[in-house]
């Protein structure tokens, strides 16, 4: 589906929102000792750099928060929700076709669709995938005080194991091309899910079509 154009408080948001907000605009952080520990500890030595079991997702999510907050990396509770208004405006005003964005509370989830960015079967980003995704980071550039998980999916056609590494692979594919736009790699984090949450039926193509998803979850740190 398309993305609605934005109404006009929204965009008034955007205008003002990067001078009120000076503290996203700072340099981005390196990731801290605390924040490279916590990811050291939640993969085996073979698993790539930012890689994370998804039973480990929530305890990596919070060391790289705890390390934003110890860089100066965060906002107040007062501007929080003002902070991720701004952004959702922004994300919005892209107009990526098919992006699907929700928002709750402090986070953002960005949905992309597998089919439209990857070949079957295949972790090579499009090039107009690789393009939607330089456009995001430019946001997340913008506004730093978030920890962004990018989680792949998979429908259930095929082995569990392919699925499950296929899942890793793309959502280290779409991490790297946020780092390539930008994005510092202590804010990122990878988990694959493989077919285990679906969001529609499998018996259909098109709900098959649907569970071959990227999500982009995006929390702020307060």
């Amino acid at each position: 589906m398309r993305i609605a154009l934005l109404p006009l408080t929204l965009a008034a948001l955007i205008a003002s929102g990067c001078g009120r907000l000076g503290l996203a605009k700072s340099p981005s952080p390196a990731p801290t000792s605390a924040a490279a520990a916590s990811a050291g500890s939640t993969r085996g030595a073979s698993r790539p750099a930012g890689l994370v079991e998804a039973s480990q997702m929530d305890s990596a999510v919070a060391a790289r928060r705890l390390g934003l907050v110890s860089a100066g990396q965060r906002v107040s509770t007062a501007e929080v929700g003002y902070y991720i208004d701004v952004q959702e405006a922004k994300f919005r005003q892209l107009r990526i076709p098919d992006l699907q964005i929700e928002r709750a509370r402090e986070a953002i989830t960005m949905r992309l669709g597998a089919t439209a960015s990857f070949a079957v079967g295949s972790a090579r980003l499009a090039p107009e995938a690789r393009a939607h995704l330089a456009t995001i980071a430019g946001v997340l550039r913008d506004y730093q005080a978030s920890v962004v998980t990018v989680i792949g999916h998979t429908d259930d056609s095929g082995a569990a194991a392919v699925n499950q590494s296929l899942s890793e692979q793309r959502a280290l594919a779409v991490v790297e091309a946020l780092r390539g736009g930008g994005v510092a790699s202590g804010r990122l984090l990878a988990v694959g899910m493989g077919a285990r949450r679906p969001i529609a039926s499998n018996a259909t193509p098109a709900g098959r079509d649907a569970n071959r998803r990227v999500e982009l979850r995006i929390v702020v740190v307060q």
